[in-house]
């Protein structure tokens, strides 16, 4: 979005009837607004969509979103993937490969995995045993 302000929620034709009225302490509330900002939604608009997930599940800007970083991270590895599969190309047929090259091939590629790793973590953290 263009804006640090969420969109509006689409009018919906012939307009919502039904209203709901929640009261919350102002803690709860400034805790409801961060996560609304955070997903981009605004507060009534975040409210819905938690409350429509089924059994903790992500509402549809968090599946963009996610498959959006998968997306980017699997991009990267790929491209990781190319370049080291060419510098041992080059050393199998006796060419030469610098040692930045090489460094520099690690270097991309480890920053990829952990980026899968933060990502992994974030979207299924590992639970100790109970």
């Amino acid at each position: 979005m263009s804006s640090d302000k969420p969109s509006r929620q689409r009018r919906v034709q012939g307009g919502s009837k039904s209203r709901i009225n929640v009261r919350v302490t102002p803690s709860v509330y400034d805790e409801l607004k961060w996560r609304a900002k955070l997903a981009g939604l605004s507060l009534p608009r975040y409210l819905v969509e938690c409350g429509l997930r089924r059994h903790g599940g992500w509402s549809l800007l968090e599946q963009r979103f996610w498959t959006a970083e998968w997306e980017a991270v699997r991009t990267k590895l790929g491209r990781s993937g190319g370049a080291l599969n060419q510098l041992a190309a080059r050393v199998n047929s006796g060419q030469p490969v610098t040692d930045q090259q090489l460094t520099a091939a690690l270097d991309y590629h480890t920053a990829a995995v952990n980026e899968l790793r933060d990502i992994l973590e974030t979207v299924a953290p590992r639970r100790s045993p109970q």
